[in-house]
C-alpha cells in the first residue's frame, strides 16, 4: 500500500500524528487525551502502533460540550 505523507483523509487507520492532525490538535495534547481516557489507545500491528479512525470519531462525538459562555458584559443568572 501506498501512501503519501500529508494525506489524512485516506485509510481506515493512521499513526500518532496523523490521528492528531484528524483531531485538529497537536501530537502532544492527543497523548494527554490518550492517558486520560478520552481519546482510545492505540492497536499493534507488527509493533506499529495505529488508531482506527472510527474509534478516534466515536471518542470525539462523546465528549462533552462546553458549555456557552455569556456574551461580554452580560451575567447568567440562575434562578
Amino acid at each position: 500500500m501506498n501512501m503519501s505523507k500529508g494525506i489524512t483523509n485516506g485509510g481506515a487507520a493512521m499513526k500518532r500524528g496523523m490521528a492528531a492532525s484528524h483531531l485538529g490538535i497537536s501530537p502532544a495534547h492527543f497523548d494527554k487525551l490518550v492517558r486520560q481516557g478520552l481519546m482510545p489507545s492505540p492497536r499493534s500491528a507488527a509493533g506499529v502502533k495505529l488508531w482506527i479512525r472510527e474509534e478516534l470519531e466515536e471518542a470525539l462525538l462523546e465528549l462533552q460540550p462546553e458549555e456557552e459562555a455569556a456574551p461580554c458584559g452580560e451575567y447568567a443568572l440562575n434562578i
